[in-house]
């Protein structure tokens, strides 16, 4: 049997009575959050395309093995082809548990890990590395260069969401879904995280995240906010978009940085990392102004960190390189 590439046009792939089984597990998956619930479909329905058989309970190892080869001819790596693994092994363990009571035989057809003979990442030399370390942040001069070019001539909400990558270090979902009242100038904070799907898992806005920024931003912001609630005194976002929930979409400013800077939205959140590390600022402080997951339990589970005393970190740890585009944005 040959496999099939999967095009995620159609899902009418299994029987009536499996599609309930995986909508089910979709739901509980999806309680975590959207994406979560979106990735785990989309590694189901593909594998169900490429195996293309219409009972679940007739895919057996062998068939696992042969969607394992297909992984492998396109070149994915290790670490994509072990997560699709995993999200498979998840499921047909949930399957195998709803089957105990009709087929006490069924079993999880999924192999083990080591058996998978999933090939590792190409290695590459230390010049390679660095040189891929090298283009994965920017310089200082690129961050100015970046915002000198989106300051004049675009919609200044590009500018003004590349300034809080710039110097929070946000993610660019959290980025896009700032509410207006969720940002207080005066304590130079603001607070995201909590529209559905802008975080792996936060559903429902229970754990939001904090996020500081200079001084020196605190009038660029003030008068851009400003000009907003006076043009559209209904918005509630800082980023007005055209989209069902009312903020800018990811791809549209995704597009925008590729259109005019071939560059990611996540590089800016690496750069300022990576300047924090060089400077010697310790990995929890990273992590904390971040909102990184805390490696350190202590600081995770017993140190209660105020807002105030966040300020105080980030105002200490905002890498010295930084005041270049403080001046520089006082001169635009």
């Amino acid at each position: 049997m040959s496999i099939k590439t999967y095009t995620g046009k159609d899902h009418n792939i299994l029987n009536e009575k499996d599609l309930e089984s995986v909508n089910l597990y979709l739901d509980i998956v999806g309680r975590t959050g959207s994406q979560t619930k979106i990735g785990m479909k989309s590694i189901l329905f593909q594998f169900f395309k490429c195996v293309n058989k219409d009972n679940i309970i007739d895919i057996d190892e062998s068939d696992c093995f042969r969607y394992f080869d297909y992984l492998e001819e396109k070149n994915l790596k290790y670490s994509s082809k072990k997560t699709k693994r995993s999200r498979l092994n998840s499921f047909f363990k949930f399957y195998a548990r709803k089957m105990r009571r009709t087929n006490p035989t069924y079993y999880n057809p999924i192999p083990e890990l080591n058996e998978c003979n999933f090939s590792g990442d190409k290695i590459i030399s230390i010049e390679q590395q660095q040189k891929k370390l090298k283009d994965s942040i920017f310089t200082i001069e690129q961050l100015k260069n970046i915002l000198k070019i989106s300051k004049f001539g675009h919609p200044e909400k590009y500018f003004i969401a590349e300034l809080l990558l710039t110097f929070c270090g946000m993610r660019i979902s959290e980025c896009v879904s700032i509410r207006l009242e969720n940002i207080n100038l005066e304590e130079r904070y603001l607070m995201t995280g909590i529209e559905e799907n802008c975080r792996k898992s936060n559903k429902h806005g229970n754990n939001p995240l904090y996020f500081c920024f200079p001084e020196e931003i605190k009038p660029i912001l003030r008068e851009y906010i400003n000009n907003l609630k006076q043009n559209y005194p209904d918005n509630i976002w800082l980023f007005k978009g055209r989209n069902s929930k009312g903020y800018i979409s990811q791809i549209s400013f995704y597009r925008f940085l590729q259109t005019k800077f071939s560059i990611k939205t996540h590089t800016f959140r690496k750069t300022i990392e990576t300047f924090q590390l060089r400077n010697k600022t310790p990995l929890h402080i990273v992590e904390l102004l971040s909102n990184h997951v805390i490696s350190s339990v202590v600081m995770k589970h017993y140190n209660i960190v105020s807002i105030k005393e966040r300020r105080e970190l980030y105002d200490e740890y905002l890498p010295t390189q930084y005041q270049e585009i403080i001046s520089l944005l006082k001169k635009l």
